[in-house]
């Protein structure tokens, strides 16, 4: 697990003194949901973060509950199960009453501002851009036509 601090610093209203890094896998696919009141898109899921190595004996895994909201939320949600991540984000309390027991109960939860895909494993190719098609190219000039000087009659069109 990485985690490092920041700077404390002003973010709206609320004051964060430090940031989570968490590097692991989505151990299921990412939920999105749409709130009841304007539609926010937002996704909940779990990262497990595996410290150590099997073949040594000291492997152990922690798992972390993440939150996101907005666009970052429907990109996330596309990302399948395993799929190896970088979230970066802060961590915040959920409190609620549980219903069965009518006790107070809380987790821990991060709610991440950045993330997605990590490529460290994963081979990454950058493809060249292709040609535009011969109708791709008319457009674009069509278009660029339009934004030239325009030109003036010699004579009045009426």
């Amino acid at each position: 697990m990485n985690t490092f601090c920041t700077t404390c610093f002003q973010e709206g209203k609320k004051k964060r003194s430090s940031d989570i890094t968490l590097i692991g896998n989505l151990t299921a696919t990412p939920e999105l949901r749409y709130g009841k009141n304007g539609g926010k898109p937002w996704a909940t899921f779990s990262v497990a973060v595996n410290k150590g190595r099997e073949e040594e004996g000291n492997k152990t895994s922690h798992f972390f509950d993440v939150k996101c909201f907005n666009e970052f939320a429907e990109h996330m949600a596309e990302l399948p199960k395993g799929t190896r991540v970088l979230i970066i984000g802060h961590q915040e309390q959920e409190s609620w009453d549980d219903k069965a027991t009518g006790k107070k109960r809380s987790k821990h939860v991060v709610v991440a501002r950045e993330g997605g895909p990590s490529v460290r494993y994963t081979a990454v190719t950058a493809s060249p851009r292709k040609a535009p098609s011969k109708v791709e190219q008319q457009a674009v000039d069509a278009v660029q036509q339009g934004f030239a000087e325009p030109s003036i009659p010699a004579e009045e069109p009426f």
